[in-house]
């Protein structure tokens, strides 16, 4: 009888230990969860091309209940109303927020120095603003042009804030747009299903896939910024002509999505230049190459 009676007290101790174990390690996690409530939250949010009316709804929804608003010089135009009351940061005007992120100035030399100087003071200030905001448990959107994720000025920021972890919210990307504005299905060409994405090779960002390696392949390519940093049409159509035939269609978009100034150049790779005859072309240009243009 004793003995039963110290098995059972011993068995009830146990279950004491378990319980009292149990308590403790849910009143760890409800802290926890409790810290993390008290911490806002960032967003990368894509509100598309040209036009605002090409934002999506979830995006909107977002812009809405944000504190503090990261964007670009013009981009508040179609966004008054609901940006009325915000905090607004923009970027100084001519700064690559971008450009240099995770390097060191001793990368870099002459007028790149001086870029990237202006670039990372700009990118601090940025920064040191975000943590704030989030610090006091505030919400923090970027907002970036397309999709924010297809060549985006602001991909960096989920690296610099991944342990708050980023919400990326898709937009439409001037791809889409443009390929709306030539009225062909890009993976429907007479000999090609495939599509490149690409842009020019930029001196000083060294990268396995050149221009040349892709065109090889001779499937449909789509070239992002091609004028970007002085890069010119005659350079780009010359290079091209090294691996697509000669009478391989080509197009130029510019300003994809926006209704009023949406403009489309088309030609073929032997014509094209005299079809464009020095136009100054804007930097929000695709250049289309591939027989689905056919």
């Amino acid at each position: 009888m004793i003995f039963r009676r110290r098995r059972l007290a011993k068995f009830i101790g146990v279950c004491l230990v378990l319980l009292f174990a149990l308590i403790a390690s849910r009143n760890l996690v409800a802290g926890d969860v409790s810290s993390d409530s008290k911490r806002g939250r960032i967003y990368l949010v894509g509100v598309g091309p040209g036009d605002p009316e090409l934002i999506t709804i979830r995006a909107m929804n977002v812009i809405r209940g944000a504190d503090l608003i990261v964007c670009w010089e013009g981009m508040r135009e179609g966004f008054d109303r609901e940006l009325e009351g915000k905090k607004v940061i923009q970027p100084p005007k001519g700064v690559w927020i971008w450009f240099g992120y995770g390097k060191k100035a001793s990368d870099f030399k002459g007028k790149e120095l001086d870029k990237f100087r202006r670039s990372e003071k700009a990118r601090a200030q940025i920064i040191t603003q975000v943590y704030r905001t989030v610090t006091d448990g505030k919400t923090v959107a970027f907002l970036s042009h397309g999709d924010p994720l297809i060549y985006g000025p602001w991909v960096w920021v989920l690296k610099e804030f991944k342990e708050i972890k980023p919400i990326v919210i898709p937009g439409l990307s001037s791809f889409n747009a443009a390929n709306a504005a030539l009225r062909r299905g890009v993976t429907s060409g007479k000999g090609t299903k495939s599509v490149i994405l690409t842009m020019p090779d930029l001196p000083g960002l060294a990268k396995t896939d050149t221009i040349d390696k892709l065109a090889s392949h001779r499937a449909t390519m789509v070239i992002f910024m091609p004028f970007v940093r002085h890069t010119k049409l005659v350079d780009l159509v010359q290079r091209l002509s090294a691996h697509y035939p000669i009478e391989t269609p080509i197009a130029l978009v510019s300003y994809a999505g926006f209704k009023k100034k949406e403009a489309v150049i088309k030609g073929t790779l032997s014509n094209i230049l005299s079809k464009v005859d020095h136009q100054k072309l804007p930097f929000e240009t695709l250049v289309y190459v591939g027989d689905f243009l056919n």
